[in-house]
């Protein structure tokens, strides 16, 4: 099985911008959506230890299992070499324990939404 994440969908991006998490879950409180609350943590872990936030969910990934393969997508060169750098990227184990919180509670949401399902071919 392979996990999906729509790290590319604009709503998740905006919510990398410099906001700090409260501002984050203020700004969200009528929606209180968990996957835009878990980006700014991850945002937020980023920061801390120097990286980007791609770097840190890959980092993330790499350092549960070795059992698990992250197939980061890119076009561009730059973005191959950011993905790269999340090999050397240490997560210390508070670091570790606000993610897994973060996504505690699983894949939110569908996939798609209507307008975007509505898009695909049948």
């Amino acid at each position: 099985q392979v996990a999906w994440v729509t790290i590319n969908r604009p709503e998740v991006m905006n919510a990398f911008r410099e906001q700090t998490l409260d501002e984050l879950i203020d700004a969200l409180s009528s929606t209180r959506s968990d996957p835009m609350i878990a980006c700014a943590v991850v945002r937020e872990v980023a920061a801390d230890c120097e990286a980007t936030p791609a770097q840190v969910s890959l980092a993330w990934l790499l350092q549960r299992s070795g059992n698990i393969v992250p197939i980061p997508g890119t076009k561009r060169r730059k973005y191959l070499e950011e993905n790269l750098g999340a090999a050397v990227v240490h997560l210390t184990p508070e670091m570790i324990a606000r993610l897994d919180e973060a996504g505690a509670e699983g894949a939110v949401g569908d996939r798609y939404t209507a307008p975007d399902l509505a898009m695909l071919d049948p």
